[in-house]
């Protein structure tokens, strides 16, 4: 099982497994995709355009391929992050962040529970409808997790699982990204360079932060699973 060390709540602790402290932040990492391409094999746009006949071949010819070659492989890799990025869910209100990404884990996984449902249901876990600035307390999140059919447990040793796409991701607490308490859900960690994608309920598009930044942040960590 892949983990490594990371920060929940109070105390940090040394690396452990893929380290991060052995992967530099301040290093350029390209945006992962597990395709072909990345495997060493050519696209099959590429072969297309490498292997049809030319009479003759100019330099503007060669530069022109090239281009197409290089969109082809970034529109590859696009295709292949977006399929284990699920779409994202917008928080209801203002403290309903949590909330939201319950509901995106949920749907990644065919399950269409919406934050406004959660809360009709168990508005005793998941608080009143009507009232916009009542978030949910972390002391809740695991009782919520069994009302809608997935476990939700806190990280407190230190040892982080890494999110295994669509059937676990974890739910990071942190005040480093807005500055005040807020929640990202996890999804998709890239192991060739150390680097994760966390939707972010509050915007419309998906973090893109290294492993490092977990120590940093001083995030509080749950594992969402389904049950």
């Amino acid at each position: 099982m892949n983990r490594f060390r990371g920060r929940s709540g109070a105390g940090s602790a040394p690396a452990h497994g893929l380290a991060p402290q052995n992967l530099s932040p301040d290093k350029h990492v390209d945006v992962c995709a597990d395709s072909d391409e990345d495997r060493g094999s050519t696209p099959l746009a590429s072969n297309l355009l490498i292997n049809s006949p030319r009479k003759s071949r100019t330099d503007n010819d060669t530069d022109n391929t090239s281009k197409v070659v290089r969109r082809c492989r970034k529109w590859l890799h696009r295709i292949a992050l977006e399929s284990v990025l699920p779409m994202i869910i917008q928080q209801l209100s203002p403290a309903s962040c949590t909330l939201a990404c319950f509901e995106a884990f949920l749907a990644q996984n065919g399950i269409s529970i919406t934050q406004r449902r959660m809360k009709k249901m168990r508005p005793d876990i998941c608080g009143n409808l009507n009232d916009v600035n009542r978030c949910v307390y972390t002391q809740h999140y695991s009782e919520i997790g069994h009302a809608f059919g997935f476990t939700c447990s806190e990280i407190v040793d230190g040892y982080v699982l890494f999110p295994c796409y669509p059937a676990s991701a974890i739910l990071l607490g942190t005040d480093a990204v807005t500055g005040t308490a807020h929640s990202l859900l996890w999804t998709y960690f890239n192991k060739a360079n150390g680097v994760g994608f966390a939707m972010n309920p509050a915007d419309n598009h998906y973090l893109r932060f290294h492993v490092s930044k977990l120590n940093e942040w001083k995030c509080k960590i749950w594992h969402l699973q389904m049950a």
